[in-house]
């Protein structure tokens, strides 16, 4: 099977779609996330996902994990190509309380059947842990 070829995957707080023009707006885009305890229950966010040369259909998922590999939240869904080679299939994924155990790092990696096609990491931190300039 031919798999899709990624474009694009961001983390931000919304995506905005235009009824008439079905643009997309992303607003307030991220790589970390900041709680002052844990477990820490994340606010809504969405997740942006843009992928090209797909043929037909397969099976996506979107699986958001620890470093140690233990999943915290998956999501299923079919992905459709109708058109041909050079169509652009565009996903939001609004992801609301997700809850992140403990500090670290955390990959998003999104699935095209058992292929990762893209994956991102987040870093969620402590507010203390955080110095001046944003670093950890």
């Amino acid at each position: 099977m031919i798999m899709p070829i990624p474009l694009a995957m961001i983390l931000c707080d919304h995506v905005i779609i235009d009824k008439r023009t079905e643009k997309k707006s992303l607003i307030g885009i991220f790589s970390n996330m900041v709680t002052s305890a844990f477990p820490f229950r994340a606010p809504h966010f969405s997740i942006y996902i843009s992928l090209t040369d797909g043929h037909g259909k397969y099976d996506g998922r979107l699986i958001c994990s620890n470093r140690e590999g233990r999943d915290i939240f998956e999501a299923r869904g079919e992905i459709r190509f109708p058109g041909g080679a050079k169509t652009v299939v565009e996903m939001v994924y609004d992801i609301g309380g997700l809850m992140f155990p403990e500090k670290g790092i955390y990959n998003f990696a999104f699935y095209c059947g058992n292929e990762i096609i893209i994956s991102r990491e987040c870093r969620v931190d402590l507010i203390k842990d955080i110095k001046p300039g944003g670093k950890a």
